[in-house]
């Protein structure tokens, strides 16, 4: 369940990825609540929304990531090189 609500937070679907972040902020702790999963997975949950909040980040600027920064210096290195 945390799984799926992590890769729906990061997903192009608003909706998916809306429903998501919204359950991972909700402050419930009942039943299937993402705290409630959290304390069962032992997992803290502020470290999860960062993790995520940082994915999100990384899809929305991809040349922060490392792929991203080393397409970059390839095409500066053909480009000095043409």
């Amino acid at each position: 369940m945390l799984l799926q609500a992590v890769q729906d937070a990061m997903s192009i679907s608003t909706g998916r990825r809306s429903s998501a972040v919204r359950w991972m902020g909700s402050k419930d702790e009942g039943s299937f609540s993402f705290l409630f999963v959290c304390r069962v997975l032992d997992r803290e949950p502020d470290e999860v929304r960062r993790f995520c909040k940082l994915r999100m980040a990384q899809r929305q600027m991809p040349e922060l990531t490392f792929r991203g920064l080393y397409q970059q210096s390839q095409q500066a290195n053909s480009a000095s090189a043409a």
